[in-house]
């Protein structure tokens, strides 16, 4: 979104003032907290967790991890949990990778490249950067709906991200005029 925290800013937080700055409610689960904190110091813009991605006339594509939506790409990170929970079936693990194929499948027709990880790369989050500049490349023209899983609201209308945007800015600001 527009309103990320200055690099400058975010270059002179160190340490705890950068978890401070990836605090976001909408993270479902500890996979992407540690995503955001890889990705951020691999020097990846803050993504906008939970997205639902529709077609231009409304129909549901699906629910990412995270967007960032300048560069056009959904990352997802993929834990074996969501194939195996509730002790599934080898067709039932089957039957849900391929509807995770499609899911993925409609956000690229959109318009959207996809870039998946596990637990394992969310450690040091090099291979995310990696996938994340291969994929973000030049602009691309993505033809979708981009709504805020929290408030339903059109993604560039979202108060909960306008308001998280703002506390990100004033939490580095106020880390850069403290001497610790």
């Amino acid at each position: 979104m527009d309103d990320e925290v200055p690099p400058a800013e975010v270059a002179r937080c160190r340490g705890i003032e950068h978890v401070l700055l990836l605090v976001d409610g909408r993270r479902e689960n500890w996979l992407e907290s540690a995503s955001a904190w890889a990705t951020h110091r691999w020097g990846l813009p803050i993504g906008v967790p939970q997205v639902d991605i529709l077609t231009p006339a409304g129909r549901h594509i699906g629910r990412c991890d995270v967007l960032w939506s300048r560069e056009g790409v959904v990352g997802e990170a993929d834990g074996v949990a969501k194939y195996l929970e509730d002790g599934a079936s080898e067709q039932q693990v089957g039957r849900r990778l391929l509807a995770e194929e499609e899911r993925q499948r409609g956000f690229t027709d959109l318009g959207l490249a996809v870039v998946r990880w596990t637990p394992r790369e969310a450690i040091d989050g090099g291979e995310i950067h990696t996938r994340f500049q291969r994929s973000a490349g030049p602009p691309r023209s993505v033809d979708a709906i981009l709504r805020c899983s929290c408030c339903r609201r059109r993604l560039d209308e979202c108060g909960v991200e306008a308001e998280i945007a703002t506390w990100r800015r004033m939490v580095a600001q106020e880390f850069t005029r403290k001497v610790w």
